[in-house]
């Protein structure tokens, strides 16, 4: 009897690879085959390995597939989970319903999308069975950390969370190319000033305390220029204290510091579950105002989870002494519960995969003809290959099997899953 096939893409390499994979690895404890992808070869493994499902999550994703592949089974996870209300899932679905009707599942993060999508779906007449909530799945790797990943004394590092996309482009595209557009002349001022604001507290830091510094340059950046300007920014001396991030797991990053700067970001989430203490650098930059108004109503609550010094002197004063401690905050915990349910104490990925697993095992088209699975990872290798040559920033973007290393204790993650749900 063949096994479902699935194919899970992953949209950036550093945000969505670790939960595809973490996903994957579950679905195959099921009986399941699983491919993860790129962009870059994603609908030429979907032609060609044929799989009984995809998962994506990308809004625009399932028209896609579903015009090329009507009889594929869809699967949508909502990406984009702690989106300001005007943002939220059950909004685009009211501006583009056949996205809704082209999704076979639909798994949300939260009740709160939950809740807004029915209704929405009820408004149109729509089926209201395929919509399911999993949880944030990135944040099983909060839940599950192994405790030998969360040695902050070895490392003695600060760790520093970018968001610089416009100006620092993951494929190398100059930021004129989309400066005229709507919002990106004050968006890219705001990540000048506050990469400036970072670099000057990375010199600060390198001159005044023993700290290391670890960069990690958000998902839709290239790492290839941070690599390229150390030693400008900072001296041939203060290379050696300062590492760039490549992997593919925010979590296991952030764990590791003694304490993250950002400007304001999701990313504090991640951070304040992790109890890793926060300082955001958005009144050092000047960009203070400005952060308040990118997430409406979440980031006020995102900026009052961290520590917000009002200068690089005290600033220094702060990472000198003990570190605050992370406490309880009631917005952010209200956060957690509303758009991640996060206080169900399933994993997210398993849920997500039991849903998965429900819509593809009865499925016929596991029984057509397709190019075998190593067949179709042997094509990729070549075509990365090229895409390499044309452009070396291909990497920042896109996940490739075999080139990007593979998460941090993936194997033992899942296997605590696995156990979990069988206790």
């Amino acid at each position: 009897m063949n096994k479902p096939r699935i194919v899970i893409r992953a949209f950036t390499c550093r945000r969505d690879t670790a939960s595809a994979l973490l996903l994957a690895n579950i679905l195959e404890e099921m009986g399941c085959e699983v491919l993860v992808t790129s962009t870059r070869d994603f609908l030429r493994t979907v032609k060609y390995w044929r799989p009984n499902a995809v998962v994506v999550n990308t809004r625009s994703g399932p028209i896609s597939v579903k015009s090329l592949f009507p009889d594929m089974k869809v699967i949508q996870i909502d990406g984009e989970g702690l989106s300001p209300d005007k943002d939220m899932i059950a909004q685009y679905y009211y501006n583009n319903m056949d996205v809704y009707d082209a999704c076979d599942e639909i798994l949300l993060w939260g009740n709160k999308a939950y809740d807004e999508v029915i209704s929405l779906a009820k408004l149109r007449g729509r089926e209201i069975g395929k919509v399911h909530v999993v949880g944030n799945i990135h944040f099983d790797f909060v839940k599950y950390m192994p405790e030998k990943l969360k040695d902050k004394e070895k490392y003695n590092s600060i760790g520093f969370a970018t968001r610089y996309r416009s100006i620092n482009d993951h494929e190398g595209r100059s930021t004129l190319k989309y400066l005229p557009n709507k919002g990106n002349l004050d968006d890219t001022i705001f990540q000048c000033k506050s990469f400036v604001g970072m670099i000057d507290c990375i010199k600060e830091l390198l001159e005044k305390t023993t700290y290391n510094i670890s960069i990690r340059p958000h998902p839709l950046e290239q790492i290839n220029s941070y690599k390229e300007y150390l030693q400008i920014w900072f001296g041939k001396d203060n290379v050696k204290r300062i590492t760039i991030d490549e992997s593919l797991s925010f979590s296991q990053w952030a764990v590791k510091q003694q304490a993250i700067l950002s400007p304001t970001s999701t990313s504090f989430m991640k951070a304040y579950l992790l109890k890793v203490p926060v300082i955001n650098i958005d009144l050092i930059s000047d960009t203070h105002e400005y952060c308040k108004q990118l997430e409406e109503n979440l980031s006020e609550d995102w900026q009052s989870a961290g520590i917000a010094p009002k200068n690089i002197n005290e600033l220094v004063k702060i990472l000198s002494n003990e570190i605050p401690a992370v406490t309880l905050n009631e917005d952010i915990e209200r956060q957690l519960v509303e758009y991640c349910d996060y206080n169900n104490n399933e994993s997210s990925c398993l849920r997500a995969a039991k849903v998965i697993f429900n819509c593809v095992r009865n499925s016929n088209i596991a029984k057509r003809i397709y190019v075998p699975k190593w067949l179709v990872n042997k094509i990729d290798d070549i075509s990365f290959a090229r895409a390499s040559r044309r452009n070396p920033c291909h990497y920042n973007l896109n996940y490739k099997r075999g080139f990007h290393p593979s998460v941090e204790c993936l194997d033992e993650i899942t296997k605590t899953i696995i156990r979990s749900d069988s206790n």
